[in-house]
């Protein structure tokens, strides 16, 4: 969605209704619409720890060697590439989400993973280095964010033995609801807030940590039942439930 005129936190050069007109080409966008998303300016502050102490100052580095005629979109697609084809990898050694992959495979999951993180980080420092700050270019981002939402879990689920399993259901859709209802709340007051604690950052690190620690302890690891003393009566009735 187009977000309100209450979400524009500045106040670039105004679009004339004509103008507007004009450039509006799509029944999918209402008119009003289009003129918002012409002068919106993104808002938005990550309170995470990490990224504000280790993955900023990484990205400040990094961000460098990149040449100032590197389209900032497309950094973002090789993000987004870089976990397609991890998760290809992935679904070719395990289609039904359970199995073994070789050792290797659980590195390069990890490797990917970072690299995406790191990517989704630089494409706006890049814009914003070379002056191609768009609401085109913020759009194309959070899609490929969403994208990952579905495709990121999904190599996870292989690496971790979940299967096709109310696990797998719980994990696809908590990821999703996450970015949903951030991308909500954003909408609705124009800045994009991300705690101490999130998704873009712990998560995806936490995500890295899974498919490094598979690689050292092997897939069966997460197959280990987890010792907790309950009532055999409780145990069946639970068991019944989840099937």
């Amino acid at each position: 969605k187009v977000p309100p005129p209450s979400a524009n936190k500045a106040s670039p050069s105004p679009v004339s209704p004509a103008s507007a007109k004009k450039l509006h080409t799509t029944t999918y966008i209402p008119l009003e619409g289009f003129h918002n998303l012409i002068t919106y300016q993104y808002s938005g502050e990550d309170k995470s720890l990490i990224f504000k102490h280790v993955l900023t100052p990484m990205n400040k580095v990094l961000v460098e060697f990149f040449p100032t005629w590197l389209a900032p979109n497309t950094i973002t697609v090789s993000g987004l590439l870089s976990v397609m084809i991890s998760h290809m990898v992935m679904w070719y050694y395990t289609p039904s989400l359970e199995g073994h992959a070789p050792t290797w495979v659980y590195i390069f999951n990890g490797f990917m993973l970072w690299v995406y993180q790191t990517l989704d980080n630089l494409d706006g420092r890049q814009a914003r280095r070379v002056g191609a700050s768009s609401p085109l270019g913020l759009f194309f981002d959070h899609g490929c964010d969403a994208l990952n939402c579905t495709i990121g879990s999904l190599t996870l689920m292989g690496a971790t033995q979940m299967g096709s399993t109310w696990k797998s259901l719980t994990l696809l859709m908590t990821t999703i609801f996450a970015f949903y209802l951030n991308t909500w709340e954003e909408y609705y007051t124009g800045t994009l807030i991300l705690p101490v604690v999130n998704g873009p950052t712990e998560g995806l690190l936490l995500g890295i940590g899974f498919h490094l620690w598979t690689a050292y302890a092997g897939p069966d690891w997460w197959l280990r039942s987890l010792f907790i003393p309950m009532p055999r009566q409780t145990t069946q009735a639970v068991s019944d439930w989840l099937m």
